[in-house]
């Protein structure tokens, strides 16, 4: 069997990891770079929304390379607005980074702001480059062009000592086909400008200048191919670009081995999650093996996992600033004080370890302040990681819905009217807050605009803090019409279709709003169940395999916690897959199940509900025969112990004699696995309503999924034990709960 799933694929991919970790490296050097304040003779502000997350981009980078793979603060020169002229990046390149590299060292350089598409004056040929806050834009008196292409960075890579090179650009070259909603930007220059080549590089006495290399020296990522938009985004008191904070996030919680393609893809996939539209990362460059290397080509700073730092510290001790990097963004948002951080203390000569609680007391953007909690006994000090233990969450979450500006004013009337009338809804007429989707219209073929593009893609798990009984309308442009198409429908941001939203006839858009309401509900609880991922910071001993048993047996994508207490005890089968970040192709027809470990000592119990490609939700619930069900509105079966997992033991979901195939449509699937530590009563109670009827363990479509999911978060926080005193909000402890996660493309 071992054979059959390919084991001697993967066998030396681990030899390949530790050789990598074992060359010698000496010191690692990082140059970092970030542009939000352009002046209008660069960038035509006219045509182009002003960046804002360039310098975010920066201290993203910054405090990951610091605390997580071991860089020294003198080591990285950062540059950032009017310090990142031209020549003084190229100056600064080869000075820190050339003139002190040495063989086996570890070299970053980051790039945050605008691209650009340039044609040089009699080529045909386009080029790329990088806009420095001095690249103007050419004229008669100054043609020369002042970017840095392409050619010119791998020229200044070309003179590196060393090998283990990584270049990461968060930067775009083309801009995007339709006018995104609220607060986000695309990262490239709006013109393409013409001109003549921008002056030589100007290197010390004896310094040759290297001819191009054909590919970029070491490893190249981009935040996505260059023939796609980039994009940055405003979060919750922050803007940054949307690749550079989700590869920081991540990696601020991965367990190695994590290589070079596992960060990628995940990033991708988190992504396309949040609505990114078409961003999807690239991986470039000559280094041999580049995507199997270990990620920024270096080690991480043992123990150093984690969802934040101490940055400072006050004079008694007890009030504390911290950086907050670590946290999903989605849940950042709405990360609401009396959260709980802890510390741990490192153990010394006759002293054990000791763990110590902070609670927050407030957030703005990425920097928490925080309070020792009574009795702490230990005073932090600045550098010291923080990790997750009280998630707190709003019980008023709701779905933020933005209104497209080519709709009529009586039509935003009534739209604005009838979605106040649903009281899990706000709407924003702030263009610079986020919205989680767009209400449009696709007007009939004879109208010169249309509200919407047409690509179906997944819709943003992010909101607006908006309250839900304020009324505004968010303004957007569109793109051009759709032959033949009409209706209202909801899109993504990046005003992608949502599936399955579209009326394709002439409608009220109250009658509209009516229609899609079961939508905006499914929307929001899958918003609400996003933010119970916890994979990096449960303390449960937990782990999940999908695996395919028909046509044939194959174990596809593992998931398990990072953060209990005792390790997990390795898995048999773990080199059969390239890493537990992946996803993979699954074709519809086919039959999987899921495989729950529970490697604790108290039982656990479960459930899983799933989303398919039209963003219907269905759920998985105990075996009927185990449950009397005659009355589920007023009581539960007594046989609850049916669906705990017991300490030490497995659980297949659904179990052997049921069939759980991967159904059309063929697009992203995604499976949330539900553990705790006590039974999910009200969940089962919601889910016994809709199963009343049901023979099967799989209830699908979900009628009620917005109830199945706030129960499910009524029943973590109920876990929670003394946490759970906080009456106004969610307090979910990451030692009674984990949330598991899953994606996979149905093809």
């Amino acid at each position: 069997m071992l054979a059959a799933l390919g084991l001697s694929q993967w066998g030396g991919w681990p030899d390949r990891y530790q050789q990598a970790l074992a060359q010698p490296t000496r010191r690692k050097l990082a140059l970092l770079v970030g542009i939000n304040q352009y002046p209008d003779t660069v960038i035509d502000m006219g045509r182009a929304a002003p960046l804002r997350g360039c310098v975010t981009d920066v201290r993203l980078q910054q405090e990951l390379l610091i605390h997580r793979f071991g860089f020294q603060p003198a080591d990285i020169v950062t540059l950032t607005d009017a310090q990142a002229t031209r020549q003084a990046i190229c100056e600064a390149f080869v000075e820190h980074l050339c003139q002190q590299a040495q063989p086996g060292d570890v070299v970053i350089f980051h790039f945050s702001g605008y691209g650009s598409q340039v044609r040089l004056a009699n080529q045909q040929k386009l080029s790329r480059s990088l806009v420095p806050v001095d690249g103007r834009l050419p004229t008669e008196a100054q043609p020369h062009l002042n970017d840095i292409s392409e050619a010119t960075l791998k020229q200044l890579l070309k003179l590196l000592n060393t090998q283990q090179v990584t270049t990461v650009l968060d930067a775009g070259f083309v801009d995007a086909e339709v006018s995104l909603v609220g607060s986000l930007r695309v990262r490239a220059r709006p013109t393409m400008p013409t001109g003549e080549p921008a002056p030589a590089l100007s290197l010390p006495p004896g310094v040759a200048v290297p001819d191009v290399p054909s590919r970029f020296p070491g490893i190249l990522l981009r935040a996505a191919v260059p023939q796609a938009t980039v994009i940055e985004r405003q979060w919750d008191g922050f803007d940054a670009g949307a690749f550079t904070y989700v590869l920081s996030q991540y990696l601020w919680s991965a367990v190695p081995p994590v290589t070079v393609r596992w960060t990628v893809e995940r990033a991708s996939e988190t992504l396309n999650r949040w609505g990114g539209g078409d961003q999807v990362p690239d991986i470039s460059g000559s280094r041999d093996r580049g995507p199997d290397l270990p990620i920024y080509q270096a080690e991480f700073v043992p123990a150093s996992q984690a969802d934040g730092v101490v940055t400072q510290v006050n004079g008694d001790g007890r009030e504390v600033k911290l950086w907050l990097g670590g946290l999903p963004a989605p849940v950042l948002k709405y990360y609401g004080p009396q959260s709980v951080m802890s510390l741990v203390t490192a153990a010394t000569e006759g002293e054990p370890s000791v763990e110590v609680r902070l609670k927050l007391r407030s957030r703005s953007g990425l920097v928490g302040r925080a309070q020792l909690l009574e009795g702490a006994s230990v005073t932090p000090s600045p550098g010291q990681r923080v990790y997750e233990a009280v998630r707190v969450l709003p019980r008023d979450i709701d779905l933020v819905v933005a209104l497209d500006n080519q709709l009529e004013r009586i039509e935003r009337v009534d739209a604005t009217s009838a979605l106040a009338a649903l009281s899990f809804v706000s709407s924003t007429s702030a263009t610079e807050l986020p919205a989680d989707c767009l209400l449009g219209k696709l007007a009939p073929p004879a109208e010169s605009t249309l509200t919407a593009s047409l690509t179906p893609a997944k819709p943003s798990a992010q909101s607006s803090a908006s309250s839900r009984k304020s009324t505004r309308t968010a303004q957007q442009s569109s793109p051009p019409a759709a032959e033949g198409k009409q209706g209202y429908g909801l899109f993504s941001p990046t005003r992608s279709l949502i599936p399955g939203t579209l009326a394709s006839q002439d409608e009220a858009i109250k009658s509209a709003v009516n229609r899609l309401t079961p939508k905006l509900q499914a929307l929001l609880a899958i918003k609400m169940l996003r933010l119970t991922q916890n994979q990096s910071s449960s303390r449960l001993a937990v782990r999940v395999n999908l695996e395919m048993i028909s046509p044939q047996e194959k174990l596809l994508l593992r998931r398990e916690t990072t953060r209990s207490p005792q390790p997990l005890p390795k898995s048999r089968l773990a080199s059969l897959m390239k890493g537990d970040e992946t996803t993979v192709d699954i074709p519809v027809g086919s039959r999987v199940r899921y495989r729950l470990f529970n490697f604790g000592e108290v039982p656990l119990y479960y459930a899983l509900i799933t989303l398919d490609p039209q963003e219907r939700l269905s759920a998985f619930c105990p075996p009927p025969s185990s449950r009397p069900i005659e009355n589920p509105d007023t009581g539960l079966p007594d046989a609850l112990s049916d669906a705990g997992i017991p300490p030490g033991e497995s659980m297949l979901v659904p179990q052997l004699n049921i069939d759980w195939g991967v159904e059309a449509p063929r697009g992203p699937v995604e499976t949330y696995v539900i553990c705790s530590t006590v039974p999910l009563q009200q969940s089962l109670k919601a889910l016994l309503k809709t199963a009343a009827s049901s023979s099967s363990q799989r209830i699908s479509p979900l009628s009620n999924p917005l109830d199945v999911v706030q129960a499910i978060l009524a029943d973590i926080h109920q876990a929670a034990g003394d946490a759970a005193s906080v009456t106004d909000a969610y307090a979910l402890d990451v030692r009674t709960w984990a949330t598991l996660s899953f994606t996979y493309q149905a093809v």
